[in-house]
């Protein structure tokens, strides 16, 4: 078994096909092309991903039902990748309509700029 964060995940994915290679990744696994999709990659190929765009909506269902009287939420993004940032909030702005909730986006991509938008927030 091989296991590799990016990017060697990526080149160790593309080198063999019968290794179990299991990863670790800040990215998108299915836009990179480490499976075709999260519940069942394919392959010999299997891992975690710390960002993915699914994963907004599959988060705000539960933060729903835990508090359901509240009908706004916030999201936070980072405007320095956007193609990123907008497949995120697509995907969560559709999900909060489904459960009938508004979104409010702040965005900040600098420990400054979150700094920023929290205090304003708050």
């Amino acid at each position: 078994m091989i296991v590799a964060n990016t990017p060697a995940n990526i080149a160790v994915n593309k080198a063999t096909d019968t290794i179990p290679v299991v990863y670790t990744t800040f990215s998108d696994p299915v836009e990179i092309g480490l499976g075709t999709n999260l519940s069942h990659p394919g392959g010999n190929v299997t891992g975690a991903s710390q960002l993915n765009a699914s994963l907004g909506p599959k988060r705000l269902k539960p933060a729903h039902e835990l508090l359901p009287a509240a009908t706004d939420h916030t999201l936070l993004v980072n405007p320095n990748d956007p193609t990123r940032a907008e497949k995120f909030m697509t995907e969560v702005r559709d999900a909060a309509t489904r459960l009938g909730l508004q979104i409010h986006v702040l965005r900040a991509g600098t420990d400054a700029e979150i700094e920023s938008v929290l205090t304003g927030f708050a």
